[in-house]
Parts: C-alpha cells; structure tokens; sequence
C-alpha cells in the first residue's frame, strides 16, 4: 500500500513538471511571434500617408472671384405727377423700344396742377406784400442828431480856445501848490516863533543884541512870508487854470466821441438798412423767380392733364411692373424698371488690393457658369476701382461681358496673373496652417532594429505664389524633397507613419 502510495505521488510530480515545461514552450513561442511581427503590428496601427516629392519650375496664380450678371444700365419709369392709370400696355419680359408705350392714362386733372395754381396766387400776394414793405428810410431824425452833436462839439472847442494854452499838467500845478503851502506854513511856524522870543525878551525887561538880532530876524520871515503867500497864491491860480483847461479838454474829447460813435451808428444803421434792402431786394427776384417757374409748372401740368401716355426713352427689357389699371401713380415711385440691354450686360467681383495690383481694364478672364452645356462667355476688365467698403485695401473688378448671359446669372471668373519661376514647388494638398503659421510634413528616416521607420517634420514655409495644384514656397524645403499629401488620419509633427503601396 506504501508502494502504491509513493508510485501516485511520483505521477502527479511528474504530470506537474510537465505542465510547467508546456507553458514555457508556449510562452517562449508567443514571444518569438511577437519579436518576429512587432513591426508589422505596429506599422498597421500608423496612419497610412502618400507623399510627393518638391520640385522645382513655374506657376501662374490664378484668382477667382463670383459675380452676379447686371444690366449695363437700369432705368426706372416714373411720372411727376399723381395720375390714374387706365391701362399697362406693356408686361414683365417683353423687349420694347424708345417710345414705346407702356402706360395708358385716365384724362383728369392732377393733384400737383391745383397744388401749383394755388401756390401760383400765394407767391404772387406774397410779392405784392413784399413790394409795399420795401419803402427807404430818409433818416431826417438821424441826421438833425447829427446836427446838434456837431453843434455841441463845436461850442466846447471853441470855449477851450478861449483858455489858451496850458502851462502844465494838473498834477505838476498841485504838486507846485503843496511845495508854496508847506514853504508858506513853515514861515508862519518861524515867525510865531520869533515873535513869541522877542515878546519874551520884552517883558523881561532885557535889552541887548539879542532882541536886536531876533526883530531883523522876524523881519526877513516876514517879509519871505509875505512872498510865500503871494506864490502860494499863483500856484494856486495856475492849478485852477490848468484844472478848467482839463476840464475843456475832457468836454473837447466828449463832445468829439459822442459825434464819432453816433456816426458810426449811424453808418452801421444805413448798412444794415441797405443790405436789409438788398436782401429784400434778392427776395422779390426769387419771387419772381418762383413766380415764372411756378407758371411754368402750371402751364406744363395743365397741357399734360389731357389724354396722357408714358413711353420707354430707351430700348430694352422689361424686368418690373409696380403698378395695375386703376391704380394711382406717385411723384419719385417708380411705374416699372427697363434693363437697357443694348449697351450690355456687367458683373463685378472683390479683390483685395494685392490680388488687383498687375491687372487693368482690357485683361480678360475665363468665365464658368452653373452648368457645362452653357453658353460661351467672354468677359473683359472694364475698370478697377476702390471699394468703398474697404477703402485701401480692397478693389472692386467690373467685366464687361459678351454671349448669352440673362441679369441675376452667377458667373464664375478666373484671372491668370504673371508666370514665375520657383526653387521648391510642393501640392496645394501638402500645405498645412495653424496658429503657429504655414507648414508641410517631411517624410524623415529612421533606422532601427525592427527596420526603417518614417516620420513626419513639421516644416514652416510662405507660400509666394499659388495655381489650381501646386504652389511655390519658400523656407527649410530643398527640391526632391519627400512631403505627405494625404493620410488615412490626422498627423501630428513627429507622428510616425506608414508609406501607402507603392510610395
């Protein structure tokens, strides 16, 4: 039993050793498979990219642009006056000439004739009213002031005369009468002074030299008092004198003032009065300025008010009707609009004022419409001009067209400009953009030990010149160089990538 036990133990010992050696066989073939296929697993998981080589050669940019087909000229019909129309003789499409009648009027008399008869007659009141309100003034009141200022002044010049001429001015003949009053009070001071010491000395009963020498003292105060006095009294003479020649003088100047400003008055008064008169000389001209016209009017709409037609004044084709039999007609609102087809047909596109540069009236364009069975199209540059909502840096192109083109249509317009040589030319579908700028992705080896790998390098460039496929560029790009045009997904700059068959 101890055999059998131990012969058991060794079987499962065995079964388990082999089990072990199993799944390391496995796992040692799993990983040769994975060494093996690595590369083509991970190739399957790139993004698959066709890629084109640069080159070098010519481009001829090519702008294009969309128009809307118009009328060489639109003219509206309009009549000056209300009016009922009594019948359209013409519809939408037809094809009329110069003097054709396209409107039928009832015979009545216009709103605008009655209108222009009454401000006739208003005009004409207002004229008389104008004429009676134009009487000249005779300034007989103005003048006879004048009269009497000339009067006034002349009296004051004369009773200045009559002072003679000044010997100073006013301040010096006062000044001259403080100098004379202090000199003629200081003297008085001295002899009551001496006279108060000789009184002493006489009731002292003292004599001697000294009364002697005081008394010839008090004598020649005295005596320059008495002259101090007598200047005191000059002075004060010639500053009344000096004080009413001032004074005349001051009149002199009033009187003179008073006679100039009310002659200046006066003039400014006759000026305005005149160019008052002139004005409303001006106005009655304009009346009757208004007056003739108004005549005019009123004759013209009177003639009118009788039968009445509107015609076409030039050929062309009827693109719109506004109004109906019955209907009213409106001063400025038009009746219908007729496309003068004779002068042909226009269409403008929006350039920017780069794109405009080399191109001037006479180049012609390729023109496409909406459909490739259409007509034939030519289109000829008519003018490049500013356009007014993008002054400075827009233009827009005006073509005039020739072939079967109807107003409204769509054209499609391309213009070729120069030709011009390129070191690097790559696909339009190789040129990326971002915020960073304009860019291509270089196809770039790398070798490694599952094989050679491709990445993609981002490459900045400026485009100088673009046609329908390829644009020439300028930047870290050599001729023959490998560029992705498309992928299967996005790739990013430094993404590896797998070749498509046959790249």
């Amino acid at each position: 039993m101890q055999e059998i036990t131990q012969e058991m133990a060794e079987g499962r010992k065995q079964r388990r050793r082999g089990w072990v050696k199993n799944a390391i066989i496995v796992f040692l073939a799993v990983m040769l498979a994975l060494t093996f296929f690595s590369n083509t697993i991970l190739n399957y998981s790139l993004a698959e990219v066709a890629t084109s080589r640069t080159s070098s050669g010519s481009i001829t940019t090519k702008i294009r642009g969309t128009g809307v087909v118009q009328a060489g000229e639109i003219y509206s019909v309009e009549v000056g006056e209300t009016r009922r129309i009594k019948s359209v003789v013409t519809a939408v499409g037809d094809t009329v000439g110069a003097g054709d009648t396209l409107f039928l009027l009832e015979d009545q008399e216009s709103e605008e004739l009655a209108l222009a008869q009454d401000a006739l007659a208003a005009r004409k009141m207002d004229y008389q009213k104008a004429l009676l309100d134009m009487s000249p003034s005779n300034y007989a009141v103005e003048n006879n002031t004048v009269s009497e200022l000339k009067e006034d002044y002349q009296k004051t010049v004369n009773e200045r005369a009559v002072l003679g001429a000044s010997v100073m001015s006013v301040t010096a003949a006062a000044e001259a009468v403080r100098l004379a009053q202090n000199n003629a009070d200081e003297l008085s001071a001295q002899k009551t002074v001496l006279e108060g010491r000789l009184a002493s000395l006489a009731d002292g009963a003292e004599d001697g030299g000294e009364a002697t020498a005081l008394a010839g003292q008090l004598a020649d105060v005295s005596q320059k008092l008495i002259e101090a006095e007598s200047a005191l009294r000059a002075a004060q003479n010639t500053l009344e004198r000096e004080t009413s020649i001032q004074s005349a003088d001051n009149a002199v100047t009033a009187a003179e003032r008073a006679l100039t400003q009310y002659q200046l008055s006066l003039a400014a008064t006759k000026a305005s009065d005149q160019a008052a008169l002139t004005k409303a000389q001006l106005d009655l001209n304009a009346m009757a300025d208004e007056i003739a016209a108004l005549e005019k009017q009123v004759a013209v709409l009177a003639a009118s008010a009788v039968g009445g037609e509107i015609t076409a004044r030039s050929g062309g084709v009827v693109s719109t009707i506004n109004v109906t039999a019955g209907s009213n007609t409106t001063p400025g609102t038009p009746l219908a609009t007729i496309e003068m087809t004779d002068i042909g047909y226009t269409a403008q596109i929006s350039l920017t004022t780069q794109q405009a540069k080399d191109f001037k009236p006479g180049d012609k364009a390729e023109v496409t419409t909406g459909s490739w069975w259409g007509p034939e199209v030519q289109a000829v540059i008519q003018s490049v001009r500013d356009d007014p909502e993008s002054p400075g840096t827009g233009k827009i192109v005006t073509f005039a067209l020739e072939g079967e083109v109807t107003s409204g249509e769509t054209l499609n317009f391309t213009l070729s400009q120069k030709t011009a040589n390129y070191d690097v030319i790559v696909p339009n579908s190789a040129i990326h953009t971002d915020n960073n700028g304009t860019f291509v992705l270089l196809i770039t080896e790398k070798n490694s030990p599952l094989g050679t790998r491709y990445a993609a390098t981002r490459v900045d460039v400026t485009v100088l010149a673009s046609d329908d496929t390829n644009s020439g560029v300028s930047g870290g790009l050599t001729a023959w160089d490998n560029v992705i045009t498309t992928a299967s997904k996005t790739v990013q700059p430094g993404d590896y990538v797998r070749l498509a068959e046959g790249a």
